[in-house]
């Protein structure tokens, strides 16, 4: 039995996709947490991670090319969503609910 053109293209995205996931899931979400995870102690306080959002996502953006180059990716955009304070942090510096 043979493949079609159009079934093996649908075979090889299904196969790509499964491994950016793979790829995703393994590598770049880990980095980007801990690249995250480097970059906030930089600043003060949660208004400080707030009002330097711009710089933080270009640090965090060029530290993810870095990781993807090797493997001829590209890191269009970083984007940073639900900021919060965790309640340790909002607990012990008297800032609830902000």
């Amino acid at each position: 039995m043979a493949l079609k053109l159009g079934e093996l293209a649908t075979i090889l995205i299904v196969i790509g996709a499964i491994a950016l996931g793979i790829y995703t899931n393994r590598i770049l979400w880990p980095a980007f947490q801990d690249f995250i995870k480097e970059e906030t102690p930089k600043y003060p306080d949660y208004q400080g991670i707030l009002n330097n959002r711009p710089q933080i996502r270009g640090d965090v953006k060029t530290a993810l090319q870095g990781k993807t180059d090797q493997y001829g990716l590209f890191v269009d955009d970083v984007f940073l969503t639900n900021i919060h304070p965790e309640r340790s942090y909002s607990a012990g510096s008297g800032t609830a609910g902000t």
